[in-house]
């Protein structure tokens, strides 16, 4: 379990991926990146994404900020989201997106994106294929839903589903 938490891009420098920035392949498993800041005109501030395939599986990317994508923001192919929660982002721009934004061939699945500060958390730039996931906004797609998760604590960073959640079997294997 890695936590990458409050972090800033510095003043000049390239404002991209405060958490995390990936150019290749890599895999990020079982994570939380959490209140990272890319500044004025910075992309990703949870994760920035140059190239690569990247796989982010059963990670929370909470309370990241950047003007474009403040969860994540994707500028190439091969990005994959599977069981993952990303919650209350913020991007600052105008028509960006604080959940994700960009990405060709973006795939998500089985995973819960909700309230961030832009409804409609996932940008529709690109090729993006969400199924079986609970996005506020909506999305088109196999099983999406669009309910409140219920999670047991958000505001205390504890993301587990309450019993009554509507997330609970919502999934696809």
């Amino acid at each position: 379990y890695c936590h990458i938490t409050n972090n800033s891009v510095a003043q000049g420098r390239d404002k991209r991926g405060a958490g995390l920035y990936v150019n290749g392949s890599a895999t990020v498993k079982n994570s939380k990146i959490s209140f990272n800041n890319t500044g004025d005109g910075g992309q990703g501030g949870g994760i920035f994404h140059a190239g690569g395939g990247l796989t982010v599986l059963s990670t929370v990317i909470d309370y990241n900020s950047a003007e474009q994508g403040g969860g994540i923001f994707s500028g190439s192919n091969g990005l994959t989201v599977n069981g993952c929660t990303i919650f209350e982002n913020i991007a600052t721009g105008t028509l960006t997106s604080s959940g994700m934004f960009g990405g060709w061939t973006t795939v998500i699945i089985n995973s819960i994106i909700w309230n961030n500060n832009i409804h409609g958390d996932a940008s529709n730039n690109h090729d993006y294929t969400i199924n079986y996931t609970n996005i506020e906004g909506g999305w088109a797609g196999i099983g999406n839903i669009e309910h409140d998760p219920f999670f047991v604590d958000s505001n205390s960073g504890y993301y587990s589903l309450s019993d009554y959640s509507p997330c609970i079997g919502a999934g696809a294997d």
